[in-house]
């Protein structure tokens, strides 16, 4: 009998012990299957720290800005040219100038679309689409714990630490530290406050299924205009010219059980988050950004070329032109991360082999069986074994999910 769990996370496992290969969008005994995706349909943004590649690809650290921007109409690389800058330039060439082009988008988001953009944009934002940092936090234990570690490894996604808990007493305070660039861009600051504050509010909300209201949402900046979209969506007191930017709710949320808590899995994904944060970059080149892009993107289909040079802002001949000049190419990089996380997810025993397959993009359990093969030799049932056997293995949760090889 096929048991389906966490469904709602972007995959579900079935327990069935036999059955013929299928799809891996179809429930493939002892695989993972993904059954939504973000909200607007499309794959995940990713982001990556001022800095790196081209400036365009910078601007998705401010993730869901760039598909807000155009699923309302707008076209930020246009808005980029009328800054006279080049979408995809050499970020490096642009890099000091970087936070004010984030702001300056968020400003001609408000101008044409109204106050009401910044909490629209983050209500486009799945919990489940930030990848390995989205699934460490869903599968925490309560709410407390998911905070926790969304600022623990922030910097997997995100450019900056912008935000800090404050939970020693009651309320808590889930601050936002200023934006230091509000006085010469103050509408481009508000919105950015108001983006992340509400992209908070909702994860929380998405994690306990519950209609989180806070006690207040203070903001250090003047009230806008209009604040009826940020009432709709905080349904909470707010507080404008404070001392400081924060959500403050009261310390009971955090020991709220997430909907999707599983000691296993968490385990399993915060591994995977600590491993990330670990081989984060601190200014790569594009191999080294290819890579962290499909690490990110590995996670029941494998991302194409096409995909990544659209993420990166560039066409597909000159990505591959470039990873060329660079010694490797798009093929080698994904063969490259799909074998050095087949040995990582291989090391633990809470995903099956045909889990594993389907993680890593493969159309059935035997293409990658004949892939790791390649790599090792070995088959990866005789890599799970010597791992048990030499007790280096990461052993389960003994909570009952059924692990099948």
């Amino acid at each position: 009998m096929a048991q389906e769990a966490h469904g709602h996370l972007g995959w579900r496992t079935t327990g069935a012990s036999s059955g013929a290969s299928r799809s891996p969008r179809a429930e493939v005994p002892g695989t993972i299957t993904p059954t939504r995706r973000a909200r607007d349909g499309t794959r995940a943004l990713r982001s990556t720290p001022f800095g790196n590649d081209t400036l365009i690809s910078n601007i998705e650290s401010y993730a869901p800005l760039p598909g807000a921007l155009r699923a309302e109409g707008l076209d930020p690389d246009r808005i980029l040219r009328e800054l006279g800058l080049d979408p995809g330039a050499p970020a490096q060439a642009s890099a000091a100038r970087a936070p004010e082009v984030v702001l300056r988008l968020l400003e001609h988001g408000v101008a044409d679309r109204g106050e009401g953009f910044a909490v629209r944009a983050a209500a486009r934002l799945r919990i489940d689409a930030l990848g390995v940092l989205g699934f460490v936090c869903l599968t925490a234990p309560d709410l407390g714990a998911a905070l926790e570690r969304s600022l623990r490894y922030r910097r997997v996604l995100f450019a900056s630490d912008a935000y800090t808990l404050e939970a020693g007493r009651d309320p808590c305070r889930l601050v936002r530290r200023a934006v230091p660039e509000a006085r010469q861009f103050p509408v481009g600051a508000r919105a950015l406050v108001e983006l992340g504050l509400a992209e908070y509010l909702g994860a929380l909300r998405e994690i306990t299924g519950e209609a989180l209201t806070p006690l207040e949402v203070r903001f250090a900046h003047a009230s806008p205009a209009d604040v009826s979209a940020l009432a709709g969506f905080f349904r909470a007191p707010l507080v404008f010219g404070a001392e400081r930017h924060e959500l403050v709710f009261p310390k009971a949320w955090l020991t709220l059980p997430s909907r999707h808590g599983h000691p296993g899995l968490a385990s399993f994904f915060e591994a995977q988050a600590h491993a990330l944060l670990e081989a984060t970059p601190t200014a790569p080149d594009l191999a080294g950004r290819v890579r962290s892009l499909l690490v990110a993107g590995l996670r029941g289909q494998a991302p194409t070329a096409r995909e990544l040079a659209r993420q990166l802002a560039m066409s597909e001949r000159t990505l591959s032109r470039r990873l060329t000049a660079e010694g490797t190419s798009f093929l080698r990089l994904l063969d490259e991360v799909r074998h050095e996380l087949a040995l990582r997810y291989l090391a633990s025993d809470r995903l099956s082999v045909g889990e594993v397959a389907f993680l890593l993009g493969f159309s059935e359990p035997s293409a990658f069986h004949r892939a790791f093969k390649r790599w090792t030799g070995r088959t990866p049932a005789k890599i799970r074994r010597a791992h048990e056997l030499s007790g280096e293995g990461e052993r389960g949760d003994g909570g009952g999910r059924e692990r099948r090889r």
